[in-house]
């Protein structure tokens, strides 16, 4: 049981001690079981559920990311049942299908990211690690995925506001008719916008 109580320590930040990989998961855990609002027992229980497989993906590559020194084998012994390295290899490609398919599970990526760094106070850029292709090649798909997510919401608003100052013109038209004709018109054009 050594596997469980690591002695690896991480610098977090000039104001905190070094925090255990066993804190660094738990308070990594916290972080993302707070966003998803998942129970923490369960979500480290192993149940199966959507919700619960993806806290547990965010956790382990987010843990990954925060201390990189762990190996896959340390990363799956923090688990409080303990996991071996290919459950944690598997998770990981599970997380590189989703962040390249799923534009939900990217952008709920990008807000973890934001939250574990600020909440662990720690610099991106305080390790410096060697980025290999294949790891370059899953930021530049997220980026492109991403950016397409943000092009269709683009379109999207402005289609709607198109139509909108389509349904206004029209609505122009009718200034000379009766207030009771034009009240109806009015709402059939707030009916269309929702």
């Amino acid at each position: 049981m050594t596997e469980t109580n690591l002695s690896l320590n991480v610098q977090v930040s000039n104001y905190q001690p070094s925090l255990s990989a066993q804190q660094i998961f738990d308070k990594v855990v916290d972080i993302v079981c707070a966003y998803y609002r998942a129970d923490k027992k369960i979500v480290l229980a192993g149940k199966r559920d959507r919700i619960f497989t993806q806290c547990r993906m965010m956790s382990v590559q987010l843990t990954h990311c925060v201390a990189p020194a762990l190996t896959l084998k340390q990363l799956g012994a923090l688990f409080p049942k303990p996991q071996d390295h290919s459950t944690v290899i598997n998770t990981k490609y599970n997380w590189g299908n989703l962040m390249s398919s799923d534009e939900k599970f990217a952008a709920d990526w990008l807000q973890l990211h934001i939250l574990v760094e600020s909440n662990l106070r720690r610099k991106i850029a305080q390790t410096p690690k060697q980025v290999t292709p294949c790891e370059d090649k899953k930021r530049k798909q997220i980026k492109l995925n991403l950016d397409k997510a943000k092009q269709i919401v683009e379109r999207q608003l402005l289609q709607v506001s198109l139509k909108r100052a389509e349904l206004l013109a029209k609505l122009e038209k009718f200034n000379d008719t009766p207030e009771l004709k034009k009240k109806l018109y009015q709402i059939q054009i707030e009916k269309s916008l929702v």
